[in-house]
């Protein structure tokens, strides 16, 4: 099989064929309780993923850090290894269980965030970062290609926006009860708290999950392509190139931007890191689950009309939210600027779901693991690694002339970078245009 257009020739549900049920457009009861357990998987994932970004305050005054520190620890120690990781590791998620590998995954990162609360310097929380990023590097990719497994392609969009939902959700827990736990507790006893449920859920998902390689849709799980083949198939798609660069751009943007929101609003207008914390995951919570799912719905209505609405409803959600972050970084009020980044948390998240559903389709069943984690290197390894460091080195370069100010002025910098973004979304549109006969997101990718 060579990529998506024998996933569209030999996918019953592609083609509006099927027997009406796990081939046509229903979810059974099991695959639904399977995107539920998978989805609060995610959601404790990103709360021990977010943590750091709320507590860093507390951190940095207990452990004496830099910005550029700051940055390392939220983005660079975590993003790198766990982008690096997730190749190997999901390598062997298309080829054992991938229950198993979540499973165990959801223990081991949990053991690190505890980890993080006994460490007593800089390089120790660096050391339990990497630990965590470990732990987590194929959660999203096995979740992602596993639920793709259980659902009818006519409904696989909406269900991975339900898993990537988990982000925006993670973020209102991590932030709001992470932001509290830590001001009234401390941020050690919190982090310490935090890997509880991981480790609950990891033995859920053992216990209870199944494996099914393509079994929903009827599609062919053959024997997964070599590594090499894989790679080399993806390099020479151009679908697969822009949604990449995409990727590395978003990341490299919202990463630093997700890393410092918290420290901005606390050092400009001098607000109590609790308070922050509520406001910040309630918004980016709220609204982004929304952007989430109704950007999901949204794209499987303009894409039955037009495939590049696949990737065109992301470029014009990212078009309309940098001028609101810019005038969230000169607001002259922390409410005002919370105001202007709640439509932002709406507009941005209508990036993920739609370019990953995108790259499903580009592969076959069992390499869709991998296909993920491949993009995934780009967007965490390249993009999310090195948002943090920059926009902490910019702020540290520019606070001795422009004081606090700086941090601000380095995340308006920050955003601009998604105009960036915007132009390889466009660019991928006109790929899958150029596509003959190929219907990327019909039949809802």
């Amino acid at each position: 099989m060579n990529g998506i257009d024998a996933n569209i020739r030999d996918d019953p549900a592609a083609t509006g064929e099927g027997d009406g049920d796990q081939r046509g457009t229903a979810i059974s009861p099991y695959a639904w309780y399977v995107i539920v357990v998978l989805m609060m998987m995610n959601i404790l994932a990103h709360v021990d993923r977010v943590i750091p970004y709320v507590i860093a305050p507390l951190m940095a005054a207990d452990l004496h850090l830099s910005d550029t520190q700051i940055g390392a620890i939220g983005t660079l120690s975590f993003t790198l290894v766990y982008s690096l990781a997730a190749i190997p590791l999901a390598w062997l998620a298309d080829r054992v269980s991938r229950p198993a590998i979540l499973g165990l995954s959801a223990m081991i990162w949990s053991s690190f965030t505890a980890c993080g609360g006994l460490a007593q310097n800089f390089m120790q929380l660096v050391g339990s970062r990497v630990g965590l990023a470990i732990g987590e590097a194929v959660a999203q990719p096995a979740g992602a290609s596993l639920i793709a497994d259980h659902v009818p392609k006519a409904r696989r969009r909406f269900a991975l926006s339900m898993l990537y939902s988990a982000a925006p959700l993670g973020g209102i827990l991590g932030s709001a009860g992470g932001g509290m736990a830590a001001q009234h507790f401390g941020w050690r006893p919190t982090l310490m708290v935090l890997a509880i449920p991981g480790v609950v859920v990891g033995l859920v998902i053992l216990l209870t999950v199944r494996e099914a390689r393509g079994r929903a849709v009827g599609e062919d799980a053959e024997a997964p392509p070599p590594l090499g083949r894989l790679v080399a198939q993806l390099a020479s798609d151009k679908v697969f190139r822009q949604l990449l660069i995409s990727g590395i751009l978003f990341f490299t943007a919202s990463s630093a931007i997700n890393s410092f929101t918290p420290t901005f609003l606390v050092r400009t207008y001098g607000a109590s890191i609790g308070a922050i914390g509520v406001k910040v995951g309630l918004v980016q919570g709220v609204f982004g689950t929304a952007g989430m799912l109704l950007g999901a719905l949204l794209v499987d209505k303009l894409a039955v009309r037009d495939p590049r609405w696949a990737v065109g409803v992301p470029a014009v959600g990212l078009l309309l939210a940098v001028p609101l972050y810019e005038l969230a970084w000169r607001a002259p009020s922390a409410a005002l600027a919370i105001m202007c980044l709640a439509p932002v948390s709406f507009l941005i998240t209508t990036y993920m779901t739609p370019v990953l559903a995108v790259a499903l389709e580009l592969v076959q069943v069992r390499a869709r693991t991998v296909t993920l984690s491949i993009l995934n290197l780009g967007m965490n390894g390249v993009g999310g690694s090195c948002g943090g460091v920059i926009a902490g080195a910019i702020s540290d370069a520019l606070r001795p002339t422009h004081g606090k100010a700086a941090l601000g002025m380095s995340l308006s910098i920050m955003a601009l970078i998604q105009l960036w973004t915007v132009l390889h979304l466009c660019l991928a549109a006109r790929a899958i245009s150029q596509r003959p006969s190929e219907k990327t997101t019909q039949g809802g990718a």
